[in-house]
């Protein structure tokens, strides 16, 4: 820091610059970031579970709204409010990326949404959120086979813990004729055929994402999406029933949009140019949680055992999972 001592002789005025020594306090730096921290934590736990909110509304809508247009008007409004985020830091995106972000904004966004909303309405939030979460598995099975990625045995073992976790929710203890029979089979093989889809863009994101900003490419993969999703949506003939939505959906639809989509997904975005990839990672594990108590007290999906060891299973191998491929990821530059 520099002061400035003035000193009159005569008419002449003396100007010396005296400089103090500026060096910042290491325990007061570290203070300051351990603070600053904190608040993060705060801000990324209600955050996530506000984004776990997500599972019980996609499940009442998809009683009421076609998935086709569901997902459209979802998106269109996510691209509305991500624009002034992505477009302020004006980042050229070449052609060959735009098509390839394009291809994952089909995979990531289009097949996951409709395949997500049809496999929720056949069965229950409550699965949806536990199941859909377990995509990070989907990625280590993937990866060696994909990306010619070398697994760990730790990162095996988080795998095959998740997959006995996910066995127990599925089949809730049942017997496998009665759970051949169930009625939620079909809908959790859907739901976890969404998941595999998000883990095949998540894993195909990572060279975009490190070269644009995971803001920016998933900006542009929402407006590729919301392309494929309005012609879709044409095609079905489902446009029309955006004029007799309920006033419960059209709020709903907000919800799921402005808060657990876009807002979302710009806190954890900034969250992990502040804190880091992996410390954020880990709060994605309240996603799940914050389903299942939703979906519980609201549509009144019900816990069993089951669902609890199962769950606990899931997110145990989840974290090992994460904790793995974390720390072979570039965290990305925003």
């Amino acid at each position: 820091m520099y002061n400035f001592i003035y000193k009159r002789e005569g008419k002449v005025l003396l100007l010396k610059k005296v400089l103090y020594n500026s060096r910042p306090n290491p325990n007061l730096v570290a203070a300051t970031k351990q603070k600053n921290n904190y608040s993060w934590y705060a801000i990324l736990i209600v955050v996530f579970l506000l984004w776990g909110t997500f599972h019980p509304a996609i499940k009442v809508l998809s009683g009421d709204v076609e998935p086709f247009l569901l997902n459209f008007l979802r998106f269109l409004i996510v691209a509305i409010v991500l624009a002034p985020f992505a477009l302020k830091n004006r980042i050229k995106v070449e052609k060959n990326d735009l098509i390839g972000i394009s291809i994952l904004g089909f995979i990531g966004i289009v097949l996951v949404g409709v395949i997500d909303v049809i496999g929720v309405s056949m069965s229950t939030a409550l699965d949806n959120a536990i199941l859909f979460n377990s995509w990070p598995l989907m990625v280590i099975i993937l990866a060696p086979i994909l990306l010619k990625e070398t697994v760990s045995r730790r990162a095996m073992l988080g795998t095959l813990l998740g997959f006995i976790g996910i066995i127990i929710v599925v089949t809730n203890g049942e017997g496998l004729s009665e759970f051949m029979g169930s009625g939620n089979i079909s809908g959790d093989l859907l739901i976890l055929l969404a998941a595999l889809c998000f883990g095949i863009n998540a894993m195909y994101s990572k060279r975009y994402i490190e070269k644009y900003g995971g803001l920016q490419v998933t900006f542009y993969a929402v407006v590729a999406a919301t392309f494929f999703l309005f012609i879709g949506t044409l095609a079905s003939g489902q446009l029309g029933g955006a004029l007799e939505l309920s006033t419960q959906s059209i709020i709903l639809i907000l919800w799921i949009a402005v808060v657990t989509t876009a807002l979302c997904r710009v806190v954890w975005f900034d969250s992990i140019a502040k804190i880091g990839l992996v410390e954020t990672s880990a709060f994605f594990l309240i996603i799940p949680i914050s389903g299942i108590i939703t979906a519980h007290f609201f549509l009144n999906d019900p816990i069993t055992l089951y669902t609890v060891v199962g769950t606990i299973l899931i997110l145990v191998g989840v974290y090992i999972v994460q904790v793995h491929r974390n720390h072979k990821v570039c965290e990305p530059h925003h």
